[in-house]
């Protein structure tokens, strides 16, 4: 449902099931980098296990079968009051090796892996490190071991702190790892293997049933825990405040046109013509300035000399041709007035200021006395001179957000036709349920209800199908669409049809705006990373590195 990666915590479905998960306690250095410094964490549970599982029985990835049968027994490392096995740490290695080979299954030799060699003989390449945060100097067994054991790190602190504030899984969630223990016995069997055998190709031999379970169960306290811990985190609105001044270059953008007049001069041209140049280029810049009274003139003198450069040019490429008949000639569509504005302007971060007397053009534009209009020739050091004029000052996006509630209704390509219109007439009985509903004092109870008993996305299911504080852009276009109609008023309900199925609405509201948002985010990473590292203080992993090294 989502577009793009900045909140795919937000999109609803299956296929986008594995992406949520990843996005909890461990921190993935590929998110982290695309969430542009928004510190998302990651939490295996049993629902991507059951998505994992679905991979891996359609195409099974043979790991690494070998005769180690002692994982097991052979303790890794202890905590208060966790041991850890060898077999746990091998478990997150391969679950976390699968995964990668399963959801990237169509970059594996962009990022440097291959299947068919052992993970001790290869390396992540400048892709694997760019996009996935792995180290090129270790291998990737390397990698994958130290993955797993700061996985472990940090499951081990949440449990532990889970424990301590008597937090313990439900009969539910302990049923939910029960059921995911049966589905690795069916895709067993599914597969024509015990399942040994089975665990065997998906991990590593030493990998036991009752190993699965025991890091199952460790995920789901720890997510336990952790979703109550952040569900807890509240920030005033001095504090979002104080956020966003404190990290200006993450809110503050300003807007400008510009027009360079480069220096134009042969390379072996002696210095005396290089100045030359340079001054020119100075003049023709202070000339433009002069007659740039406003943003309009700007704008007009800048399409006029556009538009004359384009005409000399055509007329030089004409006479160069001599006359001759061209063939196979292709008339190069003429840009209109607004694409040729749309080329000269810019949006710009906020800087921090160099420690320096210098003029900058960001110290300039970024001034607090600055005004739309206001103009200045900056030359860079080959002579170029480049007029500026700003545009939009210094400012933070003020959008205004808005929530909804939605049950999906999964229907995708992959469906038949009478599944896909079985699937609309369902959200359609929905609707008329939740229409039934509105106004009554149990509205939303109701909702949640039809939620936990319909919705396919279950990322919101917790939630009773509330997304609060939607940014325009965030989610699919048809969802985005209907959300942010100008005619929305709360209240409205409606079904919208999307990759991912059909979507019973219900809009709620309008939110925070769209930087406090931003700006809560970070405050809940700080306070989370702050508390992640207390975590881990207080409840330490005591590890044995010999031991370690026996997982094949």
């Amino acid at each position: 449902m989502g577009k793009g990666n900045r909140n795919r915590q937000l999109r609803a479905g299956d296929q986008t099931v594995n992406v949520k998960n990843e996005q909890k306690l461990s921190k993935l250095q590929q998110i982290r980098k695309q969430e542009k410094k928004e510190k998302i964490t990651r939490i295996v549970t049993a629902v991507a296990i059951l998505a994992i599982i679905v991979a891996i029985v359609l195409s099974l990835v043979i790991v690494n079968v070998n005769k180690n049968t002692k994982l097991t027994r052979t303790i890794a490392g202890t905590s208060e009051e966790y041991t850890i096995s060898d077999a746990m740490v091998a478990y997150f290695m391969y679950y976390r090796y699968n995964y990668i080979v399963n959801y990237y299954s169509s970059y594996l030799s962009t990022i440097g892996l291959s299947t068919s060699t052992s993970l001790k003989a290869q390396s992540p390449n400048y892709y694997g490190a760019m996009y996935l945060g792995y180290d090129t100097s270790k291998t990737w067994y390397e990698n994958f071991l130290t993955e797993a054991v700061n996985t472990l790190n940090e499951y081990v602190a949440f449990a532990e702190e889970a424990t301590a504030h008597n937090v313990k899984l439900s009969d539910d969630e302990l049923k939910t790892v029960d059921e995911n223990i049966n589905s690795l016995k069916q895709a067993a069997k599914q597969n024509g293997m015990s399942v040994n055998s089975y665990l065997s190709a998906m991990f590593t031999t030493g990998v036991k049933l009752d190993t699965v379970k025991k890091c199952i169960t460790l995920e789901q306290l720890a997510l336990k825990y952790y979703n109550q811990l952040t569900g807890s985190y509240e920030f005033s609105l001095e504090d979002a405040e104080k956020y966003r001044e404190d990290h200006k270059t993450d809110f503050y953008i300003y807007h400008y046109i510009s027009y360079p007049f480069d220096v134009s001069v042969d390379e072996d041209a002696d210095d005396a013509a290089k100045e030359t140049a340079k001054s020119e280029a100075k003049a023709k810049a202070d000339e433009l300035l002069d007659k740039a009274t406003d943003l309009d003139a700007f704008k007009s003198l800048i399409i006029e000399m556009v538009k004359a450069e384009k005409a000399t040019s055509a007329d030089e490429t004409a006479d160069s041709e001599n006359g001759e008949e061209q063939t196979n000639e292709t008339e190069t569509e003429e840009q209109s007035d607004s694409e040729i504005i749309l080329d000269y302007s810019h949006t710009a971060s906020y800087a921090e200021p160099e420690d320096s007397d210098e003029e900058t053009f960001a110290k300039w534009a970024q001034s607090s006395d600055r005004a739309v209009g206001d103009k200045k020739v900056f030359v860079d050091s080959t002579g170029k001179a480049t007029v500026y004029m700003i545009s939009e000052t210094l400012h933070y996006e003020k959008d205004i957000t808005r929530s909804v509630r939605h049950i999906l209704i999964s229907a995708t390509s992959s469906n038949t036709e009478e599944e896909i219109a079985a699937a609309e007439q369902k959200a359609n009985e929905i609707l008329a349920k939740v229409n039934e509903a509105k106004g009554k004092d149990n509205f939303d109870d109701t909702f949640t209800v039809l939620v936990t008993e319909n919705s396919a996305d279950t990322g919101s299911i917790e939630t009773g199908g509330l997304y609060e504080n939607v940014s325009m852009g965030v989610m699919a276009e048809e969802f985005d669409g209907w959300l942010f109609d100008e005619s929305r008023v709360p209240g409205d309900t409606g079904v919208v049809k999307t990759d991912y199925g059909y979507h019973v609405m219900y809009y709620v509201g309008e939110g925070y705006e769209s930087w406090r948002v931003t700006a809560e985010k970070g405050l809940k990473s700080d306070k989370f990373e702050s508390d992640l590292e207390s975590f881990k203080k207080a409840h330490p992993i005591s590890w044995n590195e010999s031991n370690l090294l026996l997982i094949d």
